[in-house]
């Protein structure tokens, strides 16, 4: 219950700390590929080209891993703060379950659109330099 909490704590965090940020309009859709095949989990990348990341994705995207938190669907969740000069960052997420996965994707695939500022790769699990901050859900 308490690491619900704390990363349902950090997904809301997440969000509000893009509130007021101008971001880069999307321009190109981003590519998961086969939803029913989805891997345990998925590394998201907000990149920069000269004007910061997509805030709106960002916000969206944050808001879907509270909610998978808040389904206990999350086995681990890494984030990495400030990879850039422009507020470039990156997600890791493992689930707990592959259908949890699928969801996911779907989900995020809906969710987050078109923007050529987001990277998203499948990933079967998720390295933590000391400096990021890594949260284990313990499922």
């Amino acid at each position: 219950m308490r690491m619900t909490v704390a990363l349902t704590a950090l997904a809301l965090s997440l969000v509000a700390c893009g509130q007021g940020q101008e971001g880069a309009k999307p321009t190109a859709a981003v590519t998961i590929g086969d939803v029913r095949q989805a891997p345990p989990g998925f590394e998201v990348d907000f990149i920069s080209i000269g004007s910061g990341i997509d805030w709106e994705a960002y916000q969206k995207m944050a808001a879907l891993l509270g909610q998978f938190v808040e389904k206990s669907a999350v086995k681990e969740l890494v984030f990495y703060p400030n990879q850039g000069r422009e507020g470039e960052t990156k997600f890791c997420v493992l689930f707990a379950d592959s259908s949890f996965s699928v969801d996911f994707a779907t989900e995020f695939k809906e969710a987050v659109g078109e923007s050529r500022l987001v990277l998203i790769g499948g990933v079967a699990s998720c390295r933590s330099p000391d400096e990021d901050v890594a949260v284990e859900t313990g499922r």
